[in-house]
Parts: C-alpha cells; structure tokens; sequence
C-alpha cells in the first residue's frame, strides 16, 4: 500500500495529463485513499494482536445475548450481501443464548469471520451463523459455502499472515491477521477456535466458550 501511495502522489506532482488531468487526479486520488485506509487496517491489526498478547487489552466482561450481537453484525454486512448476490443468515430457533463476555471483543471476533467468508463466498452462496449451548459451553458458529481452504493450510491458518489461498480467489484483499486476533481474543477468553473446511465447498468456523468460566465470573 506505501509502494502505491508513493507512486500515484509521484504521479500527480510531476506528471501532465492534460484536458484529461482532472479525471486522472481523481482516480488517483482513490486510489490514495485506498491504499491508505488498507494500509492503515494492517497497522491497527498488528496493534490489536501486540496489545492483546501483553496483557494491554483487558477484558471488560458482560452479560449480552449472542444472538443479538450476531445480527448486529450481520446488519453491517447486509449492503455488501445484497451487492455480492449471498444470502446471510442467522438461526433463530435457538432463543436467547446468553454469555458473559467481553461484548467488544465478541463483536470484533464475529465481525472478522463474516468479513472471512463475504471475502471468499462467490455471488449466489450462502452463509449461515448460529449461536447456542452445549453441556459446557455456548458455540457460535459461521458457516460459509466458499471455495474453502486446503487441508494442508487449516493447521497454520490462525497464524499471524497466514492465508489459505487457493489460486482463483489470491487477488483477494487481505493480511491474514483476521483468523490471528480471533483466536488471540478467544484464547483470552478461555476458549478455541475449530475451522472445519473442504475446498471447492465453503468453510466452518466455530467459536467455543467455556460456559463453566463465565458461570464463576458472575458469581464472584
């Protein structure tokens, strides 16, 4: 992103485009701003994963449902879903599945896997979330039927830069510290990440918090 807001400013300060200069200064100016703004997402990123690995992000625990935060977030993307031709979903037949968490924390987490799968879901997929209990445990789950990820990459996919490229889908933007601030949230949080995936078919992702932990939290 630096190479191109170097370039294209280079570009306006010592080039003449003529009748045309106007229309070039625009989109060159996109373009700046592009790069800016991509630029500017990896640094917060880094500044995510540094802080929550040396203890500078605590927890600011609460109780919330998730099943609203889930629709919260798919409110966001709802514009960008319409655009693509991909239906997003949530399974309401769950009711109210409450935890006590960091609310932000949860947000950014389901935020990043949804922006994952709108990113690799094609026009005409689907995307289902979900939220619910188990005996020990409240699962969010993202569900997507994108082109997926190979299973020699799921091990390290987790990994700061890390990207499960398949070759029609590398122009996709991205750093690969998506799947990296997720598991460094959830981890903090007593919890894991399992990805479950087949190329060609789409990718699950499912959040799984300790219900145990939370129940000590409130009683505390």
């Amino acid at each position: 992103p630096l190479n191109a807001i170097i370039g294209f400013s280079q570009l306006i300060a010592f080039q003449d485009f003529g009748e045309s200069s106007a229309r070039k200064f625009k989109e060159y100016a996109k373009d700046i701003r592009f790069s800016g703004e991509h630029l500017l997402s990896l640094i917060n990123s880094i500044l995510d994963i540094s802080a929550i690995e040396s203890g500078g992000r605590g927890l600011d625990r609460e109780t919330f449902n998730a099943l609203e935060a889930l629709n919260e977030c798919i409110h966001i993307f709802s514009a960008d879903a319409a655009r693509k031709d991909i239906s997003v979903s949530v399974d309401a037949d769950a009711g109210f599945v409450d935890i006590n968490a960091d609310r932000q924390a949860i947000r950014q987490v389901i935020l990043n896997l949804l922006s994952n799968a709108m990113k690799f879901t094609p026009p005409g997929g689907k995307i289902d979330a979900s939220a619910y209990e188990v005996a020990d445990a409240v699962i969010i789950k993202i569900v997507d039927t994108g082109c997926g990820i190979a299973q020699g990459h799921l091990p390290g996919v987790t990994e700061p830069f890390a990207r499960g490229d398949l070759d029609p889908y590398k122009a996709v933007e991205g750093w690969g510290l998506g799947l990296a601030i997720c598991k460094t949230l959830i981890e903090k949080h007593g919890g894991r990440i399992e990805i479950e995936s087949t190329v060609g078919q789409g990718t699950t992702v499912s959040v799984i918090l300790p219900k145990l932990v939370w129940e000590q939290k409130q009683r505390a």
